[in-house]
């Protein structure tokens, strides 16, 4: 879930068109509308699971095009109905803030995008601070160029603003390909300044409407939150090797309904239970996270060294041979070079132990 990304999209297609061009009821809510419609996908998904949660972990919405162009026909005749937009273009902007849900989260797209801003290779897995940070650099120049625009295309704007304006937006261009956050932070800051100085007649304490549009995204935040402070008092339990307590917390913090990816919490819990010689429960852990998980490549490589481990010999889940077929499967995958490489070697020590041919 790319929420700092979606964020970033949502106000800029909210940015795109000026609050009065619109029906007076959505008027000062339009970009918290825009905001939400960019996060309607995982929004809608949670609402699903909440509503049952046998189907819980099960990414079966995001990334369906005939479900987020259900989605957009939807609200489509909820604002046909309730809010009488007097042009028609706006419908276009809702189709695109519910559509570029699509592109943000579909992982090739945003491993290029930090691969690109980090200069990463795929030797190297990104993290998630790296992840917002790239999204932060792309999506938030998408921002800063349209506000720029938006405000300088205003009847009253001065000569000077203009100019300002596009000296900014080239500013921010320039510091953008530089990818160093040192310039292209105050870079991004500035033009967002003049922005809010050129629109300031503009600005209104009624634009808090705006909020109000987001509080199911600031549930879902509030929940995904709550879930990382769970996950955190497990994984202080087990690094204390307290794994009994800690597959307890770890059991806690799954059983929140989350639209996160779980796979620390699924590795972490099945190397617990494999530490208490719970090795049934270990493999049940792993597979099931390799059923719901986008990417288990590192799940795959976890279950095959599960059924090599020395503590699993003379009971039925020494499977090396499995493993092997396992390992192999994981090189031949289209995964990252970092994650087939990790494979490699454990395939390479299970042959130099004689245990696989």
């Amino acid at each position: 879930m790319a929420t700092v990304g979606h964020t970033l999209v949502g106000l800029s297609i909210g940015s795109f068109s000026k609050a009065r061009s619109r029906d007076q009821k959505v008027r000062y809510m339009w970009l918290g509308v825009m905001v939400l419609l960019a996060h309607l996908v995982d929004i809608s998904e949670w609402i699903i699971i909440l509503a049952a949660p046998e189907y819980f972990d099960q990414r079966f919405v995001t990334n369906s095009p005939l479900v987020t162009a259900t989605l957009v026909g939807a609200v489509w005749i909820v604002m046909a109905l309730g809010v009488r937009l007097r042009r028609p273009w706006p419908y276009a902007l809702i189709a695109l803030a519910v559509f570029s849900h699509l592109l943000l989260d579909w992982h090739p797209a945003r491993i290029a995008l930090v691969d690109t801003y980090h200069h990463s290779t795929e030797a190297q897995i990104p993290s998630r601070f790296e992840a917002v940070i790239a999204e932060i650099w792309l999506y938030g120049l998408l921002l800063v160029l349209v506000g720029l625009v938006q405000a300088a295309r205003q009847r009253d704007c001065p000569t000077s603003g203009r100019a300002a304006a596009g000296i900014l937006g080239a500013l921010a261009i320039f510091a953008a390909i530089s990818r160093s956050p040192f310039l292209w932070t105050p870079a991004y800051g500035l033009a967002l300044l003049h922005t809010l100085l050129l629109f300031r007649r503009e600005v209104n304490v009624r634009l808090l409407w705006s909020l109000v549009p987001l509080l199911p995204l600031i549930a879902l935040l509030s929940v995904e939150l709550w879930a990382g402070h769970i996950y955190k008092q497990a994984e202080a339990l087990r690094k204390s090797k307290e794994y009994a307590a800690a597959i307890t917390v770890y059991q806690r913090a799954l059983a929140v309904p989350t639209r996160s990816q779980n796979l620390s919490a699924y590795l972490r819990l099945s190397r617990c239970q494999q530490r208490l010689g719970d090795f049934t429960a270990a493999e049940a852990t792993l597979l099931h996270a390799i059923r719901v998980c986008d990417n288990p490549y590192w799940l795959h490589c976890r279950l095959a060294a599960l059924y090599t481990d020395p503590d699993v010999q003379e009971t039925p889940f020494f499977r090396p041979d499995e493993a092997g077929k396992i390992l192999q499967d994981v090189i031949d995958s289209p995964c990252r070079a970092v994650i087939r490489n990790h494979a490699r070697k454990k395939l390479e020590r299970l042959r130099r132990q004689g245990l696989i041919e």
